[in-house]
């Protein structure tokens, strides 16, 4: 910038040592937190924290227990497949295990569904998946049920 006078080369000086001023309180109170025993405590706390959950495992210990109804998948799978006698079978408690909290869980969100609603759809859900396991069978082998 040009200045055309020794008064404003004055003002811009002023005003540039108000800014410096200002910055350097500013600094003087961020050094004067950082001396803060507690405050340095708190900040290393919360970076350990940070990168604890965002290591694998324990983002995948999170979600299982928040929300996305990962728990319930989990020990519905493990209930279910161990029963599976064939990898159909284990597939289809897979499948199950994941279909079925989602389905109760849209229906909880919904005043209007009874357990006669919910029965209704279970057992449409069977029919369907007995006969997709059927049609596979049949399929497989090369025969088809009458």
């Amino acid at each position: 910038m040009k200045y055309t006078s020794l008064v404003e080369v004055a003002a811009a000086k002023q005003r540039l040592r108000a800014d410096r001023d200002r910055l350097g309180e500013g600094l003087k109170s961020q050094l004067e937190l950082i001396r803060e025993r507690d405050f340095r405590r708190r900040v290393v706390s919360d970076a350990v924290g940070d990168m604890i959950e965002a290591w694998g495992p324990i983002r995948a210990l999170r979600n299982a227990f928040t929300g996305s109804g990962g728990v319930v998948r989990t020990a519905m799978g493990l209930a279910m497949g161990a029963k599976a006698k064939t990898p159909m079978g284990r597939f289809l408690s897979m499948v199950v295990s994941f279909a079925l909290p989602a389905l109760l869980e849209r229906m909880g969100k919904n005043p209007n569904v009874g357990m006669d609603t919910v029965e209704e759809e279970l057992k449409t859900s069977w029919d369907r998946i007995k006969q997709y396991v059927e049609e596979r069978r049949a399929a497989h082998t090369g025969s088809t049920n009458d």
